[in-house]
């Protein structure tokens, strides 16, 4: 997970901040998991994870500048001239917003994404069906398509006005792929950097008051004071050999336990496997507890973790 991204031991996003989680980048190289009776590998969307940081601030700095050096070159070719500057500026406004309707879909359809993993290791095929036709009417969604094309339309009409006051020299052959270059940015980018800003925005926020209310002795609603705790029942056989490990690869124990965790332990109580949440379960811990495991059980342990992620949308941490 980027290290932008801090979360303080007893503190879980509310329900609204961890939705803006799933607008962010995820990582594009997929971990995959192994699982008894199947030959394909199971593999995962990404939910609460975020990569890319870094590349996605740099390119949308980078061509906001590009884009005030092509206004302020226009302008001065232009001969100079508020109304054309302020055209300009407020163009430079409607492509970021242009960027922001492109990018609007991006966390619903990393919802089903991961809804539709969970369908297809449970054999429920007409889940799994429900699930892309909603992915394939998210990614084809009406006004996400009118904004690609607008910020397209408006970097072709750019270069074509500076192309007009310019002439056909070499140097319009530029600020055409440069405007080009600048509408990449807006359709790949910004949307990426302007979600993963809010989701950090939001994160501070709420960590500020958490930490507010401990020093009187209080809570907030995103306080964590309890285990999650999710029974790990499927159909592998499960035998001393799946070990009691914590996301630090360390031995866990009984829920009961004081330490903060998630981790997957066995319950001496009922005998059963468990898995036991603290907060927030990211990508990133839930794969640290399930490298732990032997092949044949990775597939159902990684199922059961993301199942409780999914479930973690729809409550805080005050439940």
């Amino acid at each position: 997970m980027d290290d932008h991204l801090h979360l303080t031991v007893d503190y879980e996003p509310s329900r609204s901040t961890k939705k803006l989680w799933l607008s962010t980048r995820k990582d594009k190289n997929k971990k995959e998991y192994s699982y008894e009776g199947f030959s394909q590998k199971l593999s995962l969307f990404g939910l609460f994870d975020t990569q890319g940081y870094r590349l996605d601030r740099f390119l949308f700095y980078l061509a906001i500048i590009f884009e005030i050096a092509g206004m302020v070159i226009i302008t001065a070719l232009a001969g100079g001239g508020y109304l054309i500057l302020g055209t300009l500026a407020t163009a430079i406004v409607i492509d970021i917003f242009l960027a922001i309707g492109v990018h609007l879909k991006k966390g619903e359809i990393c919802e089903y994404e991961n809804k539709k993993v969970v369908a297809k290791f449970n054999n429920d095929p007409d889940r799994t069906e429900a699930c892309q036709e909603r992915i394939n009417y998210l990614e084809k969604w009406w006004l996400a398509r009118v904004c690609l094309v607008l910020i397209w339309l408006f970097s072709i009409t750019k270069s074509f006005f500076f192309y007009t006051i310019n002439g056909g020299d070499i140097f319009a052959i530029l600020m055409l792929l440069l405007y080009i270059f600048i509408a990449y940015v807006h359709t790949n980018h910004t949307g990426y950097f302007i979600a993963h800003a809010r989701l950090k925005g939001e994160m501070r926020r709420e960590q500020k008051q958490h930490l507010a209310a401990l020093l009187k002795n209080d809570t907030t609603p995103n306080s964590v004071t309890t285990h999650r705790i999710k029974p790990l029942n499927t159909t592998v056989t499960f035998t001393e050999s799946h070990k009691c490990k914590n996301e630090k690869g360390n031995h866990t124990t009984a829920p009961q336990h004081e330490e903060r965790e998630n981790a997957i332990y066995k319950d001496k109580t009922d005998n059963d496997w468990k898995l036991k949440t603290w907060g927030v379960l990211t990508d990133e811990e839930l794969n640290h507890i399930v490298t732990e495991q032997p092949d044949a059980v990775k597939g159902p342990f990684v199922v059961k973790g993301l199942e409780e992620q999914l479930e973690m949308l729809t409550s805080n941490a005050k439940r």
